[in-house]
């Protein structure tokens, strides 16, 4: 019989891998209508210590907080003001792959970085994402990872209408972030890393080759908050 309180199918056990489940907190207090981004890392040493979670740590916290170029702005930047933007209120939990169930998190906070301007609000089901794959290679298909990057600040949005797309430097940093990623491997960390996706049903993670940002948004409603008024008639 299935462990209920496994994901089906259940979360495989893989040595020298982490899961980063980054949680942004909403300024409305309510943990529901948190952000949440999960990445996968592989092909590190089979011990992974709590140093090391904290130097990847400061490499996640730093492709959200810090201009990487060819971008002229940070991603944080375009995250709107209904983020928690106080002192360590951004944590990423940490799970160690190769541990048995129930595995206890590392967690590691920081401070997401400030926007630039006023906010005059998006519907926090709105998003720009980030796509990956894989290698390509004959006779096997090519997985995909997805981060849904928001709730956006109004600067998102480019200046344009009727149809209104994404800012253009807002994918530049996009892609800026899905390269800072891509690239753990070679950013001299201390340890063995590659980015990857995670696949259940393989109970493997492979690396991340390349990927996209398109220029338009998508929308996640499990990501919008709930209603607090009713209006009938």
């Amino acid at each position: 019989m299935a462990d209920p309180d496994l994901p089906s199918p259940p979360d495989p056990v893989i040595p020298g891998a982490v899961r980063a489940q980054l949680v942004i907190a909403s300024n409305s207090g309510i943990p529901r209508d948190a952000i949440v981004n999960t990445f996968h890392f592989h092909a590190l040493p089979t011990l992974i210590t709590d140093a090391m979670l904290t130097t990847l740590g400061d490499y996640i916290r730093d492709g959200y907080n810090n201009v990487l170029a060819p971008a002229t702005n940070t991603v944080a930047s375009y995250i709107g003001d209904g983020a928690d933007r106080g002192s360590f209120k951004t944590l990423i939990h940490f799970y160690r792959l190769g541990d048995a169930h129930p595995r206890v998190p590392f967690d590691y906070a920081f401070t997401l970085g400030p926007n630039v301007g006023t906010d005059h609000g998006i519907p926090p089901e709105v998003a720009l994402c980030v796509s990956y794959h894989d290698a390509v290679v004959s006779g096997s298909k090519l997985r995909h990872g997805r981060t849904y990057i928001g709730p956006l600040h109004s600067n998102a949005i480019a200046a344009a209408a009727p149809h209104v797309n994404p800012d253009g430097q807002f994918r530049v940093a996009l892609v800026a972030f899905g390269t800072h990623l891509k690239n753990v491997a070679g950013a001299g960390l201390g340890f063995t890393i590659n980015f990857g996706i995670l696949s259940r049903k393989h109970a493997n993670i492979t690396s991340v080759t390349g990927g996209f940002v398109d220029n338009e948004f998508d929308t996640q409603r499990r990501r919008g908050q709930r209603a607090t008024i009713r209006s009938t008639f």
